[in-house]
Parts: C-alpha cells; sequence; structure tokens
C-alpha cells in the first residue's frame, strides 16, 4: 500500500534516493558525544580467490557431468526432453556453483569516516588519518596485470598446446586497488576483481567523505539534513533557529 501511495503522490512529495543505497553497506550512526560517523563495509572477491572459485566450480561441473552421463546411460529410450535435462542441469549447477562461491569467497574490509578521522580498521593495528591533510581515493591497476598478460598472449599464440588457452580470463588484468591518498603517499585498502565493483566501492567511499566534510562545516562538503550544516559553537550561538540544538 506504501508503494502505490508513493507512486501517486505529488512529485514534490515522493521520496529522494538515499546516497547510501546499494552497495557496498553503509552504516550511519551518531556517537555518545554527538559526532557523525559513518562506517562502509566493502566486500569483494580478490583475483586470487575468483581463481580458486573458477576451478572449484569446474570441479563441479564435472562432476555433474559425469552423473549426468551415468543415468543417461542407465536410461534405454531417452526423450528430448530428458535429454535436454540431463545437459541442461550440469551447466545450471555450473552457474549456481561459481555464483555461490564468489560470493562465499568475498573479503571484507571496513573503513570508518569520522568529521575529524579516516579510519581504516583493521584487527589488530587500525590506521588512523587526519582528514584536514590533503587526501583522496584512487584505483590502481594489479602489479602482476602486464606479466599476465604476456603469458596469455603466448599462450594464445600457442593455442594448439594449452587447451582452453584462447578463453583464458584475466584475472589480474581486471583487478584493482583502492588505495587512500594521504599526502602523496598510498595506502592500499583492499583489492577488487572486475573494474565495476571497485568503481562502485571508491564512489561511495569518496560520497562518504564529502558529506563528511558538510558535517564538518569547512563549506566543502554536502549534508545529508539542513540542520548538519550549522556547526555547534558554545553557547546560544551553538542552537538553531526555532530553538532546535
Amino acid at each position: 500500500m506504501e508503494i502505490l501511495q508513493s507512486f501517486f503522490a505529488p512529485e514534490s512529495q515522493k521520496p529522494v534516493r538515499s546516497p547510501f543505497a546499494g552497495g557496498p553497506r553503509t552504516i550511519e550512526r551518531t556517537a555518545v558525544d554527538g559526532t557523525k560517523e559513518i562506517t562502509v563495509i566493502a566486500s569483494a572477491i580478490t583475483p586470487l580467490r575468483a581463481k580458486l572459485a573458477d576451478w572449484v566450480s569446474l570441479g563441479v561441473l564435472a562432476y555433474a557431468a559425469g552423473f549426468s552421463a551415468y543415468v543417461g546411460f542407465q536410461i534405454e529410450d531417452l526423450t528430448n526432453s530428458e535429454l535436454t535435462g540431463l545437459v541442461g542441469i550440469p551447466a545450471a549447477v555450473f552457474a549456481l556453483s561459481r555464483w555461490g562461491l564468489y560470493r562465499l569467497f568475498e573479503k571484507s574490509s571496513r573503513v570508518v569516516f569520522t568529521p575529524e578521522r579516516f579510519i581504516r580498521c583493521h584487527v589488530f593495528f587500525p590506521k588512523r588519518f587526519d582528514r584536514a591533510m590533503p587526501h583522496s581515493f584512487a584505483l590502481h591497476a594489479h602489479e602482476k596485470k602486464e606479466r599476465e598478460e604476456e603469458l596469455l598472449t603466448l599462450r594464445e599464440k600457442n593455442g594448439k598446446s594449452w587447451p582452453f588457452s584462447r578463453a583464458a580470463k584475466r584475472y589480474y588484468g581486471k583487478s584493482y586497488y583502492i588505495s587512500f591518498e594521504y599526502m602523496g603517499q598510498r595506502n592500499d585498502l583492499t583489492l577488487v576483481y572486475k573494474r565495476k565493483k571497485a568503481q562502485s566501492i571508491i564512489a561511495r567511499l569518496k560520497a562518504c567523505d564529502e558529506i563528511m566534510d558538510g558535517y564538518r562545516g569547512n563549506g566543502r562538503g554536502q549534508t545529508l539534513k539542513p540542520e548538519d550544516e550549522w556547526s555547534a559553537q558554545a553557547g546560544e550561538l551553538g542552537q538553531l533557529p526555532g530553538g532546535l540544538s
């Protein structure tokens, strides 16, 4: 019912899309002392884990194909629908297993934004950076990209001696480091397989950074609510119009 009301409501009353909609998972909260805090939990598969997932799913495909062949030999007169099922089931099992393994093998990285700090969370040694200092986010290609391309190019030229070489995937060539550039120094946050995924994560990080600039009240960022544009001050000067604090 709420969806229908929202659909037929006037354009000015329709809810706008949240900047935190979709992935990666983003959590905004206010600490006890009133400090704004945004946590981003980015989950993505690395090139090595993607390669492992592909090999495991190929093993699952081989097992499913062998089982289908065994079942097929037990049936004397196969109908077209039965043959289609015996062929289609291994393909479906392969696709589902790879999809599930890609998500099972994902690696999560967590960072926290506050108006004053950017924190790269780690179990033992979290790193804290001063957001007042020059900083940015960037994508860097994997250092093994060129070497991988050279090897695969050589294999493709000698395709007869390398089975399936023409279908070889570029794992490192399609992987990117998401880095926090701090005073010209590179600090890698996570490694992501597939550029589209990496771009979605870095876009979210940039959005959170800009929102925190707004909370800090330095005039460079964006705030999510009008009252956030008022920076806290001592006494009555820290109150908003209308008695709001």
